[in-house]
């Protein structure tokens, strides 16, 4: 008796899921389909088809975010009364799903992202040409003098042209709060990928410099994921040399009396991940690269010929005061939003110039800095 009430028991799983399986299959096909025929129709405004292909989905698949949505555009380009519509959209929060879908369409991978799961998506891809024509759409109507939409018309426009905070705003209402899991796996993901920085701050010496006084500094970098472990960067930074004094430069012989009005560095960084906690990352930094304060001299040097041949070539030679910049420090940076990070990064710099033969006057090797900067 027991093995037969089991046996019965499995029959009925297996045959809800069958049914499961072939009501997933079927609205997966019939989406598929009206989803071909409803990007020339919306084109077109060919509503009364478009009515048609929105009763069919719900008769197979039930109402939803993405037919509740065509309907309530087609009635307001229509000029229909949409107050029943509008609270049918609100009271089943499919504003939330609706801006849930943007943020993935919004990803670098969101093909990836709807592959995953095609019927958390309604088996309607991320970024399909029928999405981007409600969005138009709801933008012209915003923008259109032939219209005039009540509060909550506007509110709904607003949502679907994409510009959730002002929807939020029209509404007094409140988003949802994403789950802590999600919110972690959006911030993982965008740690993954290399981004940009751009960095501004002071730059000053350690101790007594006769040459240079504090300075401004500003830069500019390529950086390895934050995602790894080991995060890597490839910079550009310059100062502008302010209050500094003159220096005596060896200009090919000539001892000349220099005011330089900047120095610059390229080279690359290495920083070890020391906290990284979501949100905050504490990473001690490493550098070295080629650094060199511009003298402003330089001289043209002529190939294959001189200034009085004119099949001659020429070229510019910069007289820098060039050398070898190290650099040690740390960089504390906490999450905004998306890819992008702000921080605060202190460095020593140890910047022996008068490697540099023709740099007569003795200028003191030691630097700090402290920069702002923001990831992308």
């Amino acid at each position: 008796m027991l093995r037969t009430a089991k046996i019965l028991v499995a029959l009925v799983f297996l045959l809800s899921f069958s049914k499961y399986t072939y009501a997933q299959s079927s609205c997966e096909e019939i989406t598929t389909a009206s989803l071909q025929r409803l990007t020339p129709l919306l084109e077109k405004n060919d509503f009364s088809q478009i009515e048609s292909i929105i009763s069919t989905l719900e008769s197979v698949c039930g109402q939803g975010e993405f037919t509740l949505r065509l309907q309530l555009i087609r009635q307001l380009i229509l000029k229909e009364d949409t107050q029943k519509e509008i609270s049918s959209y609100l009271d089943n929060h499919y504003d939330e799903i609706l801006a849930h879908r943007y943020d993935n369409a919004a990803d670098k991978n969101y093909r990836n992202i709807y592959t995953k799961d095609k019927a958390k998506f309604h088996f309607i891809p991320l970024n399909h040409p029928v999405d981007s024509l409600i969005r138009l759409k709801a933008t012209a109507l915003l923008n259109s003098p032939s219209y005039t939409l009540t509060e909550r018309e506007e509110a709904i426009s607003l949502l679907f042209a994409d510009d959730i905070d002002a929807f939020y705003t029209q509404l007094n209402r409140q988003p949802k709060r994403k789950p802590v899991a999600q919110i972690y796996y959006e911030l993982e993901s965008n740690k993954q990928r290399t981004g940009f920085a751009i960095y501004a701050g002071a730059f000053g010496t350690v101790g007594k410099n006769s040459t240079f006084a504090t300075s401004p500094s500003f830069g500019a970098s390529v950086m390895s994921p934050l995602a790894n472990q080991f995060v890597f960067e490839l910079a550009i930074k310059f100062r502008l040399n302010t209050n500094d004094n003159y220096f005596e430069f060896n200009d090919n012989g000539v001892i000349k009396d220099i005011n330089s009005s900047s120095s610059f560095f390229f080279g690359g960084t290495a920083g070890y991940k020391a906290l990284d906690n979501g949100p905050w990352i504490i990473l001690p930094k490493v550098g070295a690269g080629f650094g060199f304060i511009n003298t402003g001299l330089s001289e043209t040097t002529f190939y294959n010929g001189d200034y009085y041949e004119e099949n001659g070539s020429s070229g510019i030679q910069y007289n820098n005061a060039n050398t070898f910049h190290t650099f040690i420090g740390v960089a504390l940076m906490r999450h905004v939003k998306g890819r992008k990070f702000i921080g605060v990064e202190a460095g020593y710099h140890y910047i022996p110039y008068n490697w540099d033969k023709d740099l007569i006057t003795s200028i003191q090797p030691r630097y700090w800095s402290l920069e702002l900067f923001l990831k992308l």
